[in-house]
């Protein structure tokens, strides 16, 4: 039973409201006057003055205080609730986003899904629960079944916003298609689509409004504010250029930023500021060169009510780190010769991406690093071989590039495979042969699936010994099937041997 803006869940206990004046009447009910005996000692307490008298009938006040008591307690059992709603004259479907845009909001729709199925159950209605986002590993989307209210309950705690878009194309189709072969089982009904505010790609919204409207009464709730999306970041040379997006414009507001390691810790903070006309803004985030070897992801921060989406978050890849790279040299200068030094083409091939500390073998072995490079120009004694060693079982990565050093001295323990004596010369005066491109990268090789550079040609090479390993341990290799990247795991770390010079002496792979 309704009375303008309130409803009665359990109506028929007002009728006790009519024994209210019964009640009235048996409070005001007077017992019978004692009997008098006189009593001679009584005369002994006419002097004494009480401190509280008995009225000689109840207050007035006091008996309407007790009927008012007894008529809240009658309208509390009663189950009275202001502002319920216009209850479900007929069945009724909800139509709930659950998409990553619903997850800021999603206590918000799931309140206001509750609150519809409570309307449903006052008039003992049937719930058809629909969400638009498909459950992890399907494609599709499931008829929605008729539920009683409490399963319908049920079915709505378990249902929980998916990290995917929704697909309210194939919702549009289900619904159609599930409202065709149930026509003679469910009449109209009264549609509520619980929306996440944000438009799907091409038409599928107008799509999904339209079959709506044709099997029901379609009403729609979105949220007020939008979700803030965070793109991709951009890399520099020593920060990290964060994007945020909103939707409309308006207010200028602030979004904190966080970095996160690969173990999920913080390890840097930012800021990306809108202002009042912008739909876009940025936020540099610099960080130390040991930390930022250690970048995970970019999230919005979780103190922004933003940050419980999966748009809120970006991952990063090895591209986002800056590693520390020492470059083993005897002679800085000689090696950095224009077009001629190794250390010339190496600085260029990694900077500005990475930072390399370029000095000798002790000063490098002191610092902490993730990858050293031994160009053929540097010579190495045997303690320092033996201290390079120990680095690269302990984990380290050793990357080698071949020269006339070491096609003269092939067997310095510092290799991943064995080598022959001396160099192989493709082309010129007194070979046979002619430079060689590179062919296709085998599929255990850390370069599978980059494509192979049509204009490098090899014309010298140091050539390794045949071994039942030799296969295993090639990562590229030249047109005539010769290695010319090697490595082998030693320890906890790797050697690499490029069998070609660091410099354009021997290819043009530098």
């Amino acid at each position: 039973m309704a009375l303008g803006n309130l409803s009665f869940l359990v109506p028929w206990i007002l009728a006790t409201l009519v024994a209210l004046p019964v009640l009235w009447w048996l409070l005001r009910l007077t017992p019978p006057s004692p009997k008098r005996i006189h009593f001679p000692a009584i005369r002994l307490l006419f002097g004494l003055r009480p401190r509280e008298e008995t009225p000689y009938r109840t207050p007035w006040w006091l008996i309407l205080l007790r009927v008012a008591i007894a008529a809240f307690v009658i309208l509390a059992l009663s189950h009275p609730v202001w502002n319920a709603g216009q209850d479900f004259a007929r069945k009724g479907n909800v139509l709930i986003d659950n998409g990553w845009a619903s997850a800021p909001h999603w206590d918000t729709m799931q309140n206001a899904a509750n609150d519809l199925i409570d309307r449903a159950d006052r008039e003992n209605r049937t719930i058809f629960l629909s969400p638009t986002a498909p459950a992890f590993g399907q494609t599709n989307l499931t008829p929605p079944n008729g539920l009683a209210p409490a399963q319908a309950k049920s079915a709505l705690a378990n249902l929980a916003p998916q990290p995917w878009a929704t697909r309210r194309d194939l919702a549009a189709r289900v619904l159609a298609d599930w409202a065709r072969e149930n026509a003679a089982a469910i009449e109209e009904l009264n549609i509520v689509w619980l929306s996440d505010g944000v438009a799907a790609p091409e038409a599928s919204d107008a799509d999904l409004a339209k079959t709506l409207g044709t099997i029901g009464d379609l009403g729609i709730v979105a949220p007020r504010n939008l979700p803030v999306i965070l793109r991709p970041a951009r890399i520099e040379a020593t920060s990290l250029i964060a994007k945020v997006e909103r939707s409309m414009v308006g207010v200028a507001q602030t979004i904190p930023l966080r970095v996160l390691d690969r173990e999920g810790r913080v390890i840097g903070t930012a800021e990306a500021r809108f202002a009042a006309a912008d739909l876009t803004a940025e936020g540099k985030i610099t960080l130390p060169l040991e930390l930022r070897g250690r970048v995970g992801a970019l999230t919005i921060s979780e103190a922004d009510g933003d940050a419980t989406h999966a748009a809120a978050i970006a991952l990063l890849d090895e591209t986002a780190g800056s590693r520390p790279i020492g470059v083993i040299t005897d002679n800085p200068t000689a090696a950095r010769q224009p077009l001629l030094g190794e250390l010339y083409y190496v600085e260029r091939a990694l900077q500005p991406f990475n930072e390399l500390r370029v000095g000798g073998l002790q000063t490098l072995l002191g610092q902490s690093l993730s990858v050293m490079i031994l160009p053929d120009a540097t010579a190495l004694t045997d303690a320092d071989r033996a201290a390079v060693d120990a680095w690269v079982k302990k984990g380290g990565t050793l990357i080698r590039f071949a020269g006339e050093r070491l096609a003269l001295n092939g067997d310095d323990g510092l290799l991943p495979v064995r080598l022959r004596q001396g160099d192989r010369v493709l082309g010129g005066a007194l070979s046979w042969s002619e430079p060689t491109t590179l062919a296709p990268f085998p599929t255990n090789s850390p370069f599978a699936g980059l494509e192979i550079p049509k204009d490098v040609r090899v014309t010298r090479q140091v050539l390794a010994e045949p071994d039942i390993d030799l296969g295993s341990r090639t990562w590229a290799r030249l047109g005539d099937g010769t290695p010319l990247v090697t490595g082998a795991k030693i320890g906890e770390g790797y050697i690499v041997l490029f069998h070609v010079s660091a410099n354009a002496e021997w290819s043009d792979l530098a």
